[in-house]
């Protein structure tokens, strides 16, 4: 009996195939296919794992990365590279850019004033209203003392008490109008009288003593809207965020496989971009040189011009191209020299 039912579902089985054929001979197909990329995968993949480690040693890929929050001494260093089975040891210093939409502004100011309170008063609010920015802030007792000491050091902004001793608030700012048509002037006074001798220099605001929070957090809005436009500001992608690096700390880009390799100030980050889009935004600005191929430098960050190779401040040797080494000799002198011009 039991050999019976066999043989007739055997009979069903077969006569259910051929009355279906197409659809047998495509499950045929589709797991025949599976089989062969299956059998593929796994004949590849010792293939794959000896290609990529042929990359890696090739392209000179670290095999351990040591962070440390504190930093690494260079005698830590020496005692990385003395364990057995190191090569060579590269110290690295990244910039953490997670968390941030941007850097933060670097803002030089000045304050100009005769009366030590009132100074003092002036510095807590401008500590107080740019918290969150890299400030400097320097004082000086007279505009004479400015005139002598100051008013080349870079500052943005300063805030100039109009009625000082010997030279006055308003020929003090005559003489930095001369020397600077973008530097910010703010007139601090208690005599609102001197608002329209102060007009001719075209100060950006007038501030009246006693000093009121209110306004001076009116007046920190306006100056950090107007300073944001005037920093330029390099935008990349950086971790899936988008970093703003100031063009001011950048030392050079360089192209790396599938990012670029921007070092700053602040340290070394890598950019998820392609070179010529970097390259692009900072071309715009006259301190950006390229002097290779996938390489940008900022000429402001620059110890010598060596002719095969340019030395940055921070001790990186950059190669020049051969074939143009003297036209890039020629722009860099150029640049040195328009830098002396704005000097003197």
């Amino acid at each position: 009996m039991v050999r019976t039912v066999q043989k007739s579902y055997r009979k069903n089985i077969l006569r259910e195939m051929k009355s279906s054929i197409s659809r047998v001979v495509s499950l045929f197909g589709i797991v025949a296919l599976g089989v062969m990329m299956l059998t593929g995968l796994m004949c590849i993949a010792p293939d794959m794992r000896t290609a990529a480690q042929k990359y890696y040693v090739q392209q000179n890929v670290f095999d351990l990365r040591v962070l440390s929050t504190l930093g690494l001494s260079q005698s830590d260093i020496n005692a990385i590279a003395a364990v057995d089975g190191v090569d060579a040891v590269q110290a690295v210093k990244y910039q953490d850019v997670e968390g941030t939409g941007g850097a933060a502004m670097n803002l030089q100011t000045a304050i100009v004033e005769d009366s030590k309170p009132d100074a003092e008063r002036l510095k807590q609010l401008l500590k107080k209203a740019f918290e969150n920015e890299n400030i400097s802030c320097s004082c000086f007792a007279s505009g004479d003392e400015f005139l002598r000491a100051g008013w080349r050091e870079g500052y943005q902004v300063v805030f100039l008490d109009i009625c000082m001793e010997g030279t006055n608030g308003i020929e003090t700012a005559q003489r930095l109008r001369a020397a600077d048509p973008d530097l910010l002037i703010v007139f601090v006074t208690s005599s609102p009288e001197y608002v329209w001798d102060a007009f001719p220099v075209h100060p950006f605001d007038y501030l009246l003593k006693p000093y009121k929070e209110e306004k001076f957090e009116q007046l920190a809005g306006e100056l950090r809207r107007v300073l944001c436009r005037q920093q330029p500001e390099l935008e990349v992608r950086i971790a899936r965020q988008i970093v703003r690096l100031p063009l001011t700390k950048i030392y050079y880009a360089t192209a790396q496989n599938h990012y670029v390799r921007v070092v700053t100030d602040d340290g070394e980050c890598r950019a998820t971009a392609n070179f010529a889009q970097v390259q692009e935004q900072l071309q715009t600005q006259p301190e950006f040189l390229v002097c290779n191929r996938g390489v940008i430098i900022n000429m402001s960050k620059v110890l010598r011009f060596e002719g095969d190779c340019i030395e940055m401040l921070d001790g990186t040797h950059l190669p020049v191209r051969q074939k143009d080494k003297n036209s890039l000799l020629a722009q860099f002198t150029q640049y040195q020299f328009r830098g002396m011009q704005r000097e003197f």
